[in-house]
């Protein structure tokens, strides 16, 4: 039986309100998203005087999770995603950006060049051939070499993930179950973006306490991630590893 490609996983009734049941209050994905947020709010500062117009896009937009909160920022904001179950829901959170359904692998034009792109929870789950057909069309779309795109990897198998990761190859191997979860490596994602003419500039990472912790514990969990986003190792062996990258 063929597997569907990563692309075709939003598209069914239900699976956007399922997605957003991701971020409710308490969980794991909760408490890594505030800290994203930190960085995002820190990062735009820091790269406002470079574009002074700025043009943004949020790829894979899907619910309007990151784009409702970057919008109030750039001169333009648009966001993009092949779900129009995500668009519907992602309407009711923005206030002035355009959203867009459509496939940008199988566009011959651009819809525009931006100064700013981001891109999350996507690269992990994309098969490979989807990862390198994405970037490519991403790095098209980057206006100049100030102009930057912040993704994420919220697969770091060196974070608490490797405990589980034998157990997993173990059931892949001997008893033919896919993989509970998902893993990219530091080095895949550089080789990733070395094959699209990118170059990583910034890497920062979120995440040390496992989901199971933080349904027993989600404030104690909360205060651990808040603790360790400020500890060069923890942030290395977060989950969630944060990656900026521009033009060669």
């Amino acid at each position: 039986m063929s597997v569907p490609q990563y692309s075709q996983t939003f598209l069914g009734p239900g699976a956007a309100q399922r997605y957003e049941q991701f971020y409710e209050a308490g969980t794991a994905d909760e408490a890594l998203w505030k800290l994203e947020r930190d960085f995002l709010a820190q990062f735009y500062e820091r790269n406002a005087k470079n574009w002074p117009e700025c043009q943004y896009l949020d790829f894979a937009c899907g619910t309007g999770r990151v784009i409702a909160f970057l919008e109030d920022r750039p001169a333009a904001s648009r966001g993009i995603d092949v779900s129009p179950e995500m668009l519907k829901i992602a309407r009711t959170k923005v206030q002035k950006s355009e959203l867009l359904c459509r496939d940008i692998t199988k566009e011959t034009e651009l819809e525009g060049q931006y100064d700013l792109i981001t891109a999350f929870r996507f690269f992990l789950n994309a098969e490979p051939s989807l990862r390198l057909e994405v970037l490519r069309a991403l790095a098209a779309r980057l206006k100049n070499d100030r102009s930057r795109l912040v993704f994420n990897n919220h697969g770091n198998p060196w974070s608490f993930k490797a405990i589980a990761w034998p157990v997993h190859r173990a059931r892949q191997m001997w008893c033919g179950r896919a993989p509970a979860g998902n893993y990219l490596t530091h080095a895949e994602v550089r080789e990733l973006v070395a094959q699209t003419n990118l170059r990583i500039v910034e890497r920062t990472g979120f995440g040390i306490v496992s989901p199971r912790l933080f349904k027993f514990a989600p404030s104690f969990s909360a205060r651990v991630e808040s603790w360790a986003h400020h500890r060069a190792w923890a942030r290395a062996a977060g989950v969630d590893q944060m990656y900026v990258v521009a033009r060669r």
